[in-house]
């Protein structure tokens, strides 16, 4: 009994520390592009607004400054303090961008974009740690990271669809309000939750020491025998299976005469509930079997269901398979998100966890920028039929990566 209500609570905690997460990483993904694509058709916008994910990128840079201030104050509510601090900022930019939707500001809006990338990068590297620090084994790993990916997505959705439908029937600067709304209640609740610290997260830092680290943690990476160098290979590879095709499907499917509402119903609606679905059930079936088969059983199942984008092209407009696709797809992707990150997290699981996730966080980040540019330039040099096929191979070769490295003998 003890133990359920325990993992309750954890679930519920996590789930908590995903959503103030996805807040502002969702705010900037989504909601600013649909904003400023809903009120003007120029393209040269949406490349301005890449740049604001490169906070993300700069997670090593943070973590090193997180390290000092940590080390230079010690307080026992360390995260909590930082986190909340951290929200206050993120609700503030808010605010201010709230006022620069209509009219269309677009510098300013981008300027708080940045800021808000800045602290929720911040903030991502705190909760992260807490979250690998805590999961002692790796089903209690997957089990805090399904608690916190199910946060995640729910601002996601609820940043996304939500304030698409909010601006739809009253303004952006109204979607905005509710926004900072739901963020300041999930602020209450974090600020009413203990949140027990890490005594790693807090120690004395020595710069000099960091830096050697650092060098050692970057090192590994060229080295081929060694952990990180077959780990980034794999983050690598799941972006190019989960992103490459689905990226572009969107601009596919406008392609094929679907609106902006079917859209929304097929991959807002269906999509969100059976990527958490997906997630669900990957991590109950690492109860039985071991991450690197199941990484590599996930990556060929994805690798096949892309044959439905095929299916799609040749059938054209049809909201059933829309449907069947956004289930398929996203529940697919749920699972292999939830893998990844436990993957991740057993490796980040050290006496330096917040380097180690920063340094992990920035290689994923940047190899999500690296697939979705080759994905748009190939998709606009090609027929979708030969983008997809050109995908399907990419994403089969890509599987092969997740049975190495062998087992030594």
């Amino acid at each position: 009994m003890f133990q359920s209500k325990k993992k309750f609570l954890y679930f519920g905690r996590f789930l908590l520390l995903g959503f103030i997460s996805g807040v502002p990483y969702f705010w900037v993904a989504m909601t600013l592009p649909l904003c400023i694509a809903n009120q003007t058709g120029h393209a040269q916008y949406f490349k301005k607004l890449s740049i604001l994910f490169l906070p993300y990128v700069f997670k090593p840079c943070f973590a090193a400054v997180l390290h000092i201030v940590a080390s230079f104050f010690g307080s026992r509510n360390f995260l909590k303090y930082t986190v909340l601090i951290a929200q206050a900022c993120i609700v503030w930019c808010l605010y201010q961008s709230a006022q620069c939707t209509t009219p269309l500001q677009f510098e300013k809006l981008w300027a708080f974009g940045f800021i808000i990338a800045c602290f929720g990068a911040i903030q991502d590297i705190v909760t992260e740690g807490y979250r690998i620090d805590v999961s002692k084994n790796q089903s209690f790993s997957a089990e805090n990271l399904f608690g916190n990916q199910t946060g995640f997505r729910i601002a996601g959705l609820f940043v996304s669809s939500g304030a698409l439908g909010i601006a739809h029937y009253g303004s952006w600067k109204l979607s905005g309000y509710v926004i900072i709304f739901g963020i300041s209640i999930a602020m209450m609740m974090i600020a009413l939750d203990s949140l027990p610290y890490k005594k790693s997260l807090v120690n004395k830092f020595d710069f000099f020491l960091y830096c050697a680290t650092l060098k050692k943690e970057l090192k590994d990476f060229f080295f081929w025998n060694r952990v990180p160098f077959w780990l980034l290979i794999h983050l690598f590879a799941y972006k190019v299976i989960d992103a490459f095709i689905r990226w572009m499907l969107p601009l596919f499917l406008y392609t094929q005469g679907y609106s902006n509402i079917e859209l929304m119903y097929a991959d807002k609606g269906v999509g969100w509930v059976s990527f958490l679905f997906g997630g669900f059930f990957a991590h109950k079936i690492l109860k039985y079997i071991s991450l690197k088969k199941t990484l590599f059983g996930w990556s060929l199942l994805q690798t096949a269901a892309y044959s439905t984008c095929v299916l799609q092209w040749y059938v054209g407009k049809h909201m059933g398979l829309i449907f069947l696709n956004a289930l398929i797809h996203q529940m697919l992707s749920g699972a292999g998100n939830i893998l990844i990150w436990v993957r991740i997290s057993d490796y980040c699981r050290s006496s330096h966890t917040m380097m180690r996730y920063s340094i992990m966080s920035s290689c994923f980040t940047l190899d999500r920028l690296c697939v979705v540019w080759c994905a748009s330039w190939i998709y606009g040099q090609t027929e979708p039929i030969v983008f997809f096929l050109v995908g399907i191979i990419f994403s089969f070769l890509s599987a092969g990566t997740f049975l190495y490295p062998r087992p030594e003998k």
